[in-house]
């Protein structure tokens, strides 16, 4: 049984399956979409991506990654959050009952999906597709 469950947002909106019901994501897939949420709602991911010098978005994403500890859901300490490419941010952190998380946001614009390493795929706009034991949430891969 699921610890965690919440409705699957996809674009602002609910994700429907065939027979028009709302999806569910459980458990990590649950835990990254909020987090995906909170790092939107908190408007500093316009700073980091929109800010050209590094000591402000440095310090936006210091202030992001304290915002994140807060959840206690996830191990205190082990929020990362990188810049791998021109393409957007790699945010990493370990669940407390799930192992690691992962998921790029900002500037990805491009190829269909990325994996995640540990059973995850997102789409180019951090949408989840797949929970953790690859079971398809969302669409063809």
């Amino acid at each position: 049984m699921a610890s965690y469950v919440d409705i699957y947002i996809t674009d602002n909106d609910l994700t429907l399956d065939s027979s028009g019901e709302p999806m569910l994501v459980n458990d990590r897939a649950s835990i990254a979409q909020d987090i995906k949420h909170l790092i939107r709602e908190s408007g500093l991911m316009v700073t980091i991506i929109g800010q050209r010098s590094r000591l402000i978005v440095a310090d936006a994403i210091q202030r992001l990654v304290l915002l994140i500890e807060e959840d206690e859901r996830l191990v205190p300490g082990t929020i990362k959050i990188t810049e791998p490419s021109f393409e957007g941010y790699w945010v990493q952190a370990d669940t407390e009952l799930f192992g690691p998380l992962g998921f790029t946001i900002g500037r990805v614009t491009t190829g269909l999906s990325q994996s995640l390493g540990d059973g995850l795929m997102l789409d180019q706009s951090g949408n989840i597709l797949t929970d953790q034991l690859g079971n398809i949430l969302q669409g063809q891969l």
